[in-house]
């Protein structure tokens, strides 16, 4: 049986934090992001998907997967005002 285990105290959880993400970088985050029109490419960039049954119904539920997830994603970003507005496109 083993014995009881102790908390660690904040400070040192915080020190052990800061160690495993390192250091705060003082660099500018970008500030907009630019949505994907192909959001399945890194996908099928890494080749067909290793499963012998049911390939192409893997694939595509994958790739519907992808597609949500960006989707998603982008409505997000475009919520918090952080999608880039392209200056030549009109706005729908």
């Amino acid at each position: 049986m083993s014995g009881r285990r102790r908390k660690k105290p904040a400070a040192v959880a915080a020190a052990d934090a800061a160690r495993f993400w390192g250091a705060e970088v003082d660099e500018p985050i970008a500030p907009f992001i630019r949505p994907t029109h192909d959001p399945t490419a890194l996908l099928r960039s890494l080749g067909p998907i290793p499963l012998t049954v049911q390939e192409k119904l893997a694939a595509a539920q994958l790739h519907a997967v992808y597609e949500k997830a960006t989707q998603v994603a982008t409505a997000v970003a475009a919520a918090a005002g952080l999608v880039e507005v392209d200056e030549g496109a009109g706005r729908p």
